[in-house]
Formats: C-alpha cells, structure tokens, sequence
C-alpha cells in the first residue's frame, strides 16, 4: 500500500511512501485533528483480506526523501 500526495491540487503526484509492502486493497484516508493522517485499509500477508489495518502518519514523514 504506498500513500502519496499532491502538492498542485492533483495534477502531479510526485511525494509517495509504502505504508505495506505485502497484499492490499481498498482504502480510506483522513486527516485527524492533530494534523495527522489516518489510513484505514485492507491488508495481510498472504491475502489481501486478512485483516484491516490503521496507519497513522504526519506529513514530514510522508515527505521524508522527497524533497
């Protein structure tokens, strides 16, 4: 599962980092009140479906190497 973003509203979308390097599938993303961002989504280590699983990142790290 790789998280990126846009900083031009969507036209490019040049930042990205894997947040699970095994199978997944379909995601929801939010961002908390503490500026954090929340990623819920499917995932496993065999299957895509094992489990669901929350990552939670800021956005220094998501930009971390992409700069």
């Amino acid at each position: 599962m790789t998280l990126k973003t846009s900083m031009d509203e969507g036209k490019t979308w040049p930042v990205s980092r894997v947040i699970h390097e095994g199978p997944a599938s379909y995601s929801d993303v939010a961002v908390a009140r503490d500026k954090s961002i929340l990623v819920i989504y499917e995932s496993g280590n065999s299957n895509w479906h094992e489990y669901i699983a929350l990552a939670r990142v800021n956005l220094s790290w998501l930009m971390e190497g992409n700069r």
